[in-house]
């Protein structure tokens, strides 16, 4: 049920997950607060972020990113060959589950079938050798894929190509095992 935090002032004690559905706008500073605590407490995160063409940052949501030490590009994902995208259309890219087992079923579930993305940004991890946090990637391009800027504010931002990542998750022990999902 559409949940918000800026208006109730706290996550209802119930929630498991809560999830962000193509956001086109940040969300505020006290909703950043109020879903960080909600985190401390073992609550999980899902985040849908597809990219936005607007030229706004995500600020506070790419804060809740660095948290579980994951970072977005602002950037829309492209296939250079045609045989690793729907025909006429590179952006709907063939992409692959990592082999983790937390893909097993998913793996098996898709019977030899191609994975299709439409409309797909890329993820990074940004934390440190020696971090308590578990994070994977889950999904990712073949290494032909490019990407060009898409949004955001920056105007000079160098942009990835070769193997992207499209989904990843991270699990945090010291917040009673928040999960996040992008």
């Amino acid at each position: 049920k559409p949940l918000n935090v800026d208006f109730t002032g706290s996550v209802p004690e119930d929630a498991t997950t809560i999830v962000f559905a193509a956001p086109a706008e940040d969300i505020s500073d006290k909703e950043k607060e109020i879903i960080l605590d909600y985190t401390q407490n073992g609550g999980n995160l899902t985040m849908l972020l597809s990219p936005q063409e607007k030229k706004i940052a995500f600020k506070n949501i790419e804060e809740i990113l660095k948290t579980y030490e994951i970072a977005m590009d602002y950037n829309r994902i492209y296939e250079t060959q045609s045989g690793y995208c729907l025909p006429g259309d590179q952006y709907t890219i063939m992409c692959q589950f990592s082999d983790k087992e937390f893909n097993k079923p998913l793996i098996e579930a898709q019977g030899g079938s191609s994975l299709y993305m439409p409309s797909s940004r890329s993820f990074y991890y940004v934390g440190s050798d020696d971090s308590e946090l578990e994070v994977e990637e889950l999904i990712s391009t073949y290494d032909t894929a490019m990407s060009e800027l898409y949004g955001g504010t920056k105007t000079d931002a160098q942009m990835p190509a070769g193997i992207l990542y499209l989904a990843a998750k991270a699990e945090d022990p010291t917040r009673n095992g928040s999960k996040l999902f992008v």
